[in-house]
């Protein structure tokens, strides 16, 4: 705390220099200050720390829509699910944001290598079972290779941090869990995305810098108006 009691007034540039109570006191309180703000402003000034992470967006499953019987072929399909947005299931499926998956398709390859590329076209949140995806169940598949892209690289995450895709193309396979075929309502994969996970900085940076620096302003003025 700087007191003034008991020190010599001071109209004139002191020349007792440091020796002078007063003037050591006003000058090292004024560079403190000075330094404080310096280091304060630098130190919003970094980016807040982000660390890599792969998140899961939704997933495709091969399913069994109508069972066969009594000798009649049943219905299987595939579903590509969107849980994103509304359909967000933290902490699984953690991207809060409406996200669509766009220009999306399906290539699935049949038993013997035929393949039919099926486009999708824009995909939003919720389970997407278009009739496009219903088969014969006499129907054997040995994978579905999806790939689209999300309509945003940048989106909120359920913990309050921001993510941010390396990409912005997504893709998934389904491919056997066992045997050579796939299994309806048994194989299935995720749909995941790569990138960094950022927190979110409240309040900002630049505003709470400027009010620092302000306030620094302000005890200087005061310091200085002591040690006149």
């Amino acid at each position: 705390m700087i007191t003034t009691d008991n020190l010599e007034s001071h109209t004139k540039p002191c020349e007792k220099e440091f020796h002078c109570r007063k003037c050591h006191t006003t000058r090292v309180s004024f560079a403190a200050t000075a330094r404080l703000a310096v280091a304060l402003t630098i130190f919003l000034a970094l980016p807040a720390a982000s660390r890599s992470a792969t998140i899961a967006l939704g997933g495709i499953s091969f399913n069994t829509l109508i069972p066969s019987g009594a000798g009649v072929a049943g219905v299987t399909n595939f579903e590509v699910d969107n849980f994103t947005g509304l359909f967000a299931l933290p902490s699984d499926f953690p991207a809060v944001a409406n996200l669509i998956f766009e220009n999306s398709k399906l290539v699935l390859t049949e038993q013997g290598g035929a393949q039919d590329v099926i486009s999708l076209g824009a995909l939003a949140p919720g389970a997407n079972t278009p009739t496009l995806l219903d088969f014969s169940s006499t129907l054997n598949f040995v994978s579905a290779a999806f790939t689209a892209t999300l309509s945003s690289q940048t989106f909120a995450l359920s913990d309050g941090t921001t993510f941010e895709a390396s990409s912005s193309q997504i893709s998934s396979e389904v491919t056997p869990s066992s045997g050579s075929t796939l299994s309806p309502d048994i194989d299935f994969s995720l749909i995941v995305v790569s990138g960094t996970s950022v927190p979110t900085t409240i309040p900002e940076p630049r505003e709470l810098a400027l009010t620092l620096i302000a306030l620094a302003g302000v005890i200087a003025g005061r310091l200085r108006r002591q040690g006149a």
